[in-house]
């Protein structure tokens, strides 16, 4: 028998078919071993249970924060949208006026409204709206819309912007209103 076979000898499994006796101190050690292993697992799975149990809870919370930003985010997206088109309203209507009071040649009520228009302006520039179309720029299906059309014999005035009927708007890179438009046409009805 080599050294190897030797050293290896006590770890190879005891025959239990047979009766073999075991020395009790050894027993006693197996024992305790064999117990504190089975503790160690109970409370490792305890342990597991513990944290799959709060890995479970902490991802009911995110998903319930989820939504709740989500209905929020929703909810501030319409009213600032809301906001936008109550001061794009807003803008129409002094246009509007100022036409009228510019038509009807009253000089006071046309300064006030010139009053409103630059105060509307300065929260339009805080605000990052600003107007998109503008006479004489090629027609761009993305910011016009082409309400009438007007006849050109000019080339180089065919398909672009005669007239601003109603400013477009945008906000940074986010068209909020196309401009009504009537546009060039080379041969097109008046």
């Amino acid at each position: 028998m080599s050294l190897l076979d030797k050293k290896l000898e006590d770890f190879k499994p005891v025959d239990l078919s047979n009766d073999v006796e075991i020395d009790n101190s050894v027993y006693e050690t197996l024992k305790q071993l064999l117990s504190r292993v089975a503790r160690s697992q109970q409370k490792s799975s305890q342990s597991a249970e513990l944290i799959h149990d709060e890995i479970k809870s902490l991802v009911s919370q995110h998903s319930s924060l989820i939504n709740d930003i989500s209905e929020t985010n929703a909810k501030l997206k319409a009213t600032i949208e809301s906001i936008e088109k109550g001061l794009i309203d807003y803008i129409d209507i002094l246009d509007e006026l100022k036409s009228a009071a510019d038509q009807l040649g009253d000089k006071n009520f046309s300064d006030t409204i010139n009053v409103a228009l630059k105060a509307a302006s300065q929260i339009n520039d805080r605000i990052g709206l600003t107007a998109v179309g503008s006479k004489g720029t090629p027609v761009d299906s993305e910011i016009h819309y082409v309400v009438n059309a007007r006849s050109t014999d000019s080339d180089a005035l065919n398909d672009t912007v005669a007239e601003i009927v109603k400013c477009g708007y945008k906000i940074g890179d986010q068209l909020i209103r196309k401009a009504s438009i009537i546009a060039f046409r080379k041969g097109g009805s008046q």
